[in-house]
């Protein structure tokens, strides 16, 4: 999991990464 995964707004789209 990326550095994007702390945030829920990103934790979404943080597969895609």
């Amino acid at each position: 999991m990326t550095f994007r995964g702390a945030f829920p707004t990103n934790a979404a789209i943080d597969h895609d990464f």
